[in-house]
C-alpha cells in the first residue's frame, strides 16, 4: 500500500513537473531553437507477483491495475489541456 502510494506520487510529480516545464510563460521566445526536447514515459508491467496471488482484487494484482488506470487518466489529463503527453508499457 505504502509502495503504491509512493509510486503515484513520484508519477504524479513527474507529469506535473513536465506540465510546469512545457506550460511556457506565454511570451514569444526572443529566438527560434532549432533543437527539440522529447520525453519518454515508460512503464514496466507484471502482473504477476510471487509474493501475491493471481487475482484481480488486493490480494493479487488489483494494486497494479489501479497504478495503470491512475498513469492512463494523468495522460488523458494532459492530452485534454492541449499536451502531447504519451507513454508506453512493456510487459
Amino acid at each position: 500500500m505504502l509502495r503504491t502510494r509512493l509510486l503515484k506520487g513520484a508519477l504524479l510529480t513527474l507529469v506535473m513537473m513536465l506540465m510546469v516545464a512545457f506550460s511556457g510563460s506565454g511570451e514569444a521566445p526572443k529566438k527560434e531553437c532549432p533543437y527539440k526536447v522529447y520525453v519518454i514515459l515508460g512503464f514496466h508491467t507484471n502482473m504477476y507477483h510471487s509474493w501475491r496471488g493471481d487475482t484481480n482484487d488486493e490480494a493479487g494484482f488489483g494494486q497494479d491495475i489501479r497504478i495503470v488506470r491512475e498513469i492512463i487518466r494523468m495522460l488523458d489529463e494532459a492530452n485534454a489541456q492541449g499536451l502531447d503527453a504519451r507513454g508506453y508499457w512493456e510487459g
